[in-house]
């Protein structure tokens, strides 16, 4: 459990705890009070928390925020038993805990999964206490969803594990080198030399390769191509830990812009049954290769005159201030801002005809209508009460109605929110560089397939241009179009495993080599299958050659069976492809790959996605970058 979650526990608890002791408080000052115990309802009725009692294991009353929470109406729950809304997985859990805590042997609050009426699963933090209504015993009990942290949580780990997960999937060695000592090492070292990672980090990559001499010569020879260029690739002799020679087609390409500090990442690939395959069918053409009292919330009401009647055992922790010091008195905006004025609770209890102003007025535009409760008011932001420290707290304002509608005043919390923005901007910053590993990966994936087939340089990046700018015209979900991006960027992954001499070949290719290059989307799949992505990268690298009729590959998938991002990608692969040089032919240009998708709109490609291009290019609200200048290509 992480720092920031045992704190917002630990507080939940110390505030559940001084909620007991001010509800038997209250309990010996009112009893006997049919006033106090409205009044008490309708606080719990405005309360932002779920709020509930149970009599006799069945809900007796529940707020406003309960209803929103669970997706029932109070009259749908009344009399209905309490576990029947707790995931049956969860009941019997939560009974043993809810009942050491209301017999005062477990302190801190539980969680489980709730299940709300249109059948959702939340995940709820809630505590119980004894309590008195209406004369009888009852359980008092609160309610908080969490599942949106839970949620961040999860996906902070997931992001967390992706950088590594994607170069461990790779089927090429990756080594990472400074001053020719090996730093990172993935696992497919292990295959294509026998060493495990670990054993080779720290170490020298002379062990390598055979002798000294080929080591000495492969260095002279690779630093002095790498201060002139990014990337470079060979085929050199390597040997393998139990001693026997292999052959190793070696990409490598320098960290930062030039090799001051000789920092270098290196694939290797073992050719050597490839070669030996390729010496022996040599001109054969064969080829084979894959969540008001009691709340832990501080909180404050005042009634009609503005007298503070309520301010909670978390409020004084949070202001500093003893409730005996500020209850009966209107002193409460003094406490909070250093000076008389008004709360938005006053200008509720005022009840200005326009009240959104009146708030604006004071407040200027931090103060927004609440979407989860009627005459309520949220803002969430630095404060800093008189002679404390500075916090991040999000404040809910609400009107307070007796049975009859008549307001008699207005309740304020206060949540603090610091741990949870310092958090969120960790997790902000975490997800950041995270993302900014991830691409630079995605970027040297997309040089690995260009080292193979230098003809297509800048073919996955000008696909993958295009791909997310279809995807937004057609106002897709931010998330898809991320997923397609990625997808796009590495489509052609698997042609590294397609013999470099086919993919440059000029002129025209056989039925054989052709079939070796139909290969690459089911290679790409089988390499991108095994990562964490938080989308289907793999599945969509799989469909992106196939057809709506049918006449695509791999396996042949028609119409709703083909995903849409793979139908935004293969339309966008064919056009950029036929818009550029290509060693078999020379480019065909746009007019021809517009006039191909639009003739075979509905039969090949998909109609709003065909329109959707066509849009783009006749609109010029979208243009293929130049063929960059690089010398490193």
């Amino acid at each position: 459990m992480k720092k920031d979650e045992r704190r917002t526990k630990a507080q939940l608890l110390q505030e559940l705890d001084a909620l007991r002791g001010e509800v038997r408080r209250l309990r010996a000052e009112r009893a006997g009070s049919p006033e106090a115990e409205l009044r008490d309802r309708t606080l719990a009725e405005s309360n932002p928390l779920g709020i509930f009692f149970l009599q006799r294991g069945a809900f007796s009353f529940v707020n406003a925020r309960f209803e929103q929470s669970t997706g029932y109406r109070a009259d749908e729950l009344l009399g209905k038993d309490s576990l029947s809304i707790v995931h049956p997985e969860d009941r019997e859990r939560v009974r043993r805990e809810a009942l050491e805590m209301l017999q005062k042997r477990r302190q801190a609050p539980y969680e489980f999964r709730a299940i709300r009426k249109d059948g959702s699963v939340r995940w709820i933090l809630g505590t119980v206490a004894p309590a008195m209504l209406a004369g009888e015993r009852a359980v008092y009990g609160s309610y908080m969803d969490v599942t949106e942290q839970r949620e961040t949580l999860r996906r902070l780990r997931e992001l967390e594990t992706l950088e590594a997960s994607i170069l461990d999937a790779l089927p090429v060695a990756v080594i990472v080198l400074r001053e020719r000592k090996i730093l990172f090492a993935n696992r497919a070292v292990e295959a294509v030399f026998g060493w495990k990672p670990e054993e080779l980090q720290g170490r020298g990559t002379r062990i390598l390769y055979r002798s000294d001499e080929e080591y000495e010569e492969i260095g002279l020879h690779f630093y002095p191509v790498l201060e002139r260029q990014r990337t470079h690739s060979e085929e050199y002799p390597c040997r393998h830990r139990d001693g026997h020679d292999i052959l190793c087609f070696v990409s490598t390409s320098r960290i930062g812009t030039d090799l001051q500090d000789k920092g270098i990442v290196a694939t290797y690939e073992d050719i050597t049954l490839r070669k030996r395959a390729e010496e022996a069918l040599k001109g054969s053409e064969e080829r084979l290769r894959a969540i008001l009292q009691g709340s832990p919330t501080p909180t404050f009401v005042i009634d009609r005159g503005h007298r503070v009647i309520g301010w909670n055992r978390a409020l004084e922790v949070l202001t500093g201030v003893r409730s005996g010091e500020v209850v009966d008195t209107e002193n409460h905006s003094v406490v909070l801002y250093g000076e008389k004025r008004p709360t938005v609770a006053d200008l509720l209890v005022d009840g200005a005809v326009d009240l959104t102003a009146e708030i604006r007025k004071w407040y200027g535009t931090r103060y927004r209508r609440s979407e989860l409760l009627e005459e309520a008011f949220e803002a969430t932001g630095p404060f800093t009460f008189p002679g404390r420290e500075p916090r991040w707290l999000h404040f809910t304002s609400a009107a307070v109605r007796d049975g009859r509608g008549t307001l008699v005043g207005a309740v304020e919390t206060m949540t603090d929110v610091s741990a949870l923005k310092r958090t969120e901007e960790e997790l902000q910053l975490t997800v950041e560089r995270l993302r900014k590993a991830t691409a630079g990966i995605i970027r040297a994936i997309d040089r690995i397939v260009e080292t193979r087939d230098p003809y297509t340089a800048g073919h996955q990046h000008q696909v993958a241009r295009l791909a997310s700018a279809l995807a937004q015209e057609m106002a897709l979900p931010a998330d898809t179009i991320e997923a397609i991006y990625v997808a796009a960027s590495i489509h052609d992954l698997g042609k590294i495993t397609v013999p470099a001499e086919i993919l440059s070949k000029p002129g025209h290719i056989s039925d054989i080599e052709r079939g070796i290059i139909r290969t690459h989307p089911q290679v790409g799949y089988d390499i991108l299958k095994s990562i964490d992505f938080p989308w289907p990268i793999a599945e969509i690298v799989l469909q992106h050659h196939e057809r709506l009729d049918g006449s695509g590959y791999p396996r042949g998938l028609r119409d709703g069976d083909i995903r849409i991002e793979a139908r935004i990608l293969g339309l966008s692969d064919v056009v950029e492809s036929m818009g550029s040089h290509r060693p078999y032919r020379p480019t065909l240009g746009m007019e021809r790959a517009l006039a191909e998708i639009r003739k075979n709109r509905g039969t090949l490609y998909d109609p709003e996605v065909v329109d959707a291009c066509l849009r783009l290019f006749e609109e010029g609200r979208f243009a293929f970058e130049e063929p960059p200048g690089d010398p490193d290509r």
